[in-house]
């Protein structure tokens, strides 16, 4: 039977980088949204009669992830998954792509090559402190059978 699935259930992931990646859960993860867009090309001429047509010609998807910056307030060590993030966000090129993992709650696994670019971090007085990245899929998902 099918339900509703709480999103909290979720998990993403990141590789360590390594030629036998790790990946290394994403901690204090509050959000996410799962974008898909796509580009088309028009295909309609004269004789469409002002009849539109046109054909996919791209698509891609972004992952945006936001929650609370998690640090050890004795040690000052950070959660291992938003610390890769951070790490991988500021190299340049091929080096900043890794594997990434996305576990449903139903637990059927999917892996992607992307890189990650970081969003805001801060927050107000009152506020705990935000984190936020996004995760910028090349190519697609494969997910596990």
């Amino acid at each position: 039977m099918l339900s509703v699935i709480p999103a909290r259930e979720w998990t993403f992931e990141i590789s360590d980088g390594a030629a036998e990646p790790t990946f290394i859960e994403i901690g204090g993860l509050d959000n996410f949204g799962w974008d898909r867009q796509t580009a088309s090309e028009e295909t309609d001429d004269f004789s469409s009669q002002g009849q539109g047509a046109s054909l996919p010609m791209r698509r891609a998807s972004t992952i945006a992830l936001s929650g609370h910056r998690l640090e050890d307030p004795d040690t000052g060590d950070r959660d291992p998954g938003q610390e890769e993030i951070e790490t991988s966000a500021e190299l340049i090129g091929a080096a900043a792509v890794r594997d990434f993992q996305v576990t449903t709650p139903g637990g059927k696994v999917g892996t992607f090559v992307g890189w990650a670019e970081m969003g805001s971090t801060g927050g107000g007085k009152n506020n705990k402190t935000g984190w936020a990245a996004t995760l910028h899929i090349n190519g697609r998902i494969v997910w596990d059978a």
